[in-house]
């Protein structure tokens, strides 16, 4: 049975964001990827929040997921290479 996408999505504030890659160091899931200075989050986010506890300047929250949220998260087919 497939899995039911969480309600809810990590967001990255860009203006906190100091790109440390902590969160993606974090991640159980493998749904961050630094882009460039940058994390970003990966449409299939499992909302376990881990990332949020381990950045150190609060530039994770929790976010609807929302088609805006859906826009702005990376599909995995979309990382960055490198």
């Amino acid at each position: 049975m497939a899995r039911r996408p969480a309600e809810q999505i990590a967001a990255v504030d860009p203006e906190r964001c100091t790109g440390c890659g902590y969160c993606e160091l974090a991640c159980p899931h493998d749904t961050i990827v630094m882009d460039g200075c940058q994390a970003r989050i990966l449409e299939a986010c499992t909302a376990c929040w881990v990332c949020l506890r381990q950045c150190p300047v609060a530039a994770l929250s929790r976010a609807a997921r929302t088609r805006e949220a859906e826009r702005q998260a990376m599909p995995r087919s979309a990382r960055p290479s490198g």
